[in-house]
Formats: structure tokens, sequence, C-alpha cells
């Protein structure tokens, strides 16, 4: 059993899920007054790790086959073969991101939630299942998804979209084509 978890976190990216959850709380900060409660951010928190970790999980199942003969992601669960990547994934992927739904919409607001439906759909479905395979761009519109993250956090504090978190969101979103193309060049 031990195992067999141990074989099924590689999944969640949870590296890159804690960074997306940080820039989640970052744009509650950037929104809230003095009094920020403490039950708001352990829901941000809770959510957004879920749909992160959701998304992460379609991605690693959308990509098993590209996965399988790149050097860089050969040792994916998937691909390596230490998880059986078919239902079990979908599975995950699809029980994470009703969690993330249903815990954002009746602990936070129905805002919280579309924003982070909104970032799972462009990283898993758009990014990942559509123009990763199709277009040179596909980076430019991916990175809209972790821009979600900061108006989920703006969110959770006010369900309207406010002008800090939309100005982080921007820069974020400029933000990541340089960084992934750079990360691309190395690879």
């Amino acid at each position: 059993m031990q195992t067999a978890l141990k074989n099924y976190l590689p999944l969640f990216k949870l590296r890159i899920c804690s960074l997306i959850t940080f820039s989640a709380v970052v744009g509650l900060i950037s929104t809230a007054s003095a009094n920020i409660s403490i039950t708001n951010i352990l829901f941000l928190i809770i959510a957004t790790m879920l749909a992160s970790m959701s998304a992460s999980c379609f991605n690693h199942y959308f990509d098993m086959d590209i996965d399988a003969v790149m050097k860089r992601t050969q040792t994916r669960p998937i691909p390596s073969g230490s998880i059986d990547g078919g239902r079990k994934t979908l599975l995950i992927a699809t029980v994470l991101f009703i969690a993330a739904i249903l815990v954002s919409f009746n602990a936070l607001n129905y805002m919280v939630s579309l924003h982070l439906f909104l970032g799972a759909l462009v990283y898993a479905v758009i990014y990942t299942a559509w123009l990763k395979r199709r277009s040179w761009s596909n980076i430019i519109i991916g990175g809209l998804a972790g821009s979600f993250a900061v108006l989920a956090g703006g969110a959770s504090a006010a369900a309207e979209l406010c002008l800090l978190p939309v100005l982080l969101a921007i820069t974020m979103f400029f933000w990541t084509p340089s960084h992934f193309w750079s990360f691309a060049i190395v690879h």
C-alpha cells in the first residue's frame, strides 16, 4: 500500500502545485484587508491544491504516449510502468477536480470555483490535450492556467475581479512563456 501510494505521488507534481497554491494565497493577501480569515486561507489552499493536482494528473494521462519517448519525461510514473496509466489516473484526476470545485464553491464562493475550474480546464484540456501537440503558441495560452490561481485567491476575499490580483495574473501570464521557453532550450 505504501509503495503504491509512493508511486502515485509524482502524478501530482507537488512542488509545482505548491507554487500555484502560493500564488493563490498571494492573490488573496493582495485583495484582503487586515482581517484575513485563517479559515478562508485554509480552504483556498485545499481547493487550489486539489485543482492543481487534478490538472497535473490529467496532464500525465493525456501525455502518457509522448512522455514515453521524451528523455526528460520517461521516468514519470505512467511511462516508467510504476503505475497503471489508464482508468485509475483518469479517475483520480476527476475525483480531485470535483473535490476542488465542491470545496471552493461550498467553503468560499462561486468566483473561486470558476477561476479554479478555468485554470484546470486551460491547463489540462486546452494546453495539454489540444494545443501542446498542434501549435508553437501552446505555452502562451497555457500561461493562463497559473494566472487563474491568482484570480481565485483574490476572489476568495471578494467575489469579484479586483485590480491587484488582475495585475498579478497578467504578470504571471507574461512571465510563463519566457520561463518555459528558456526551460525548453535547456532540455
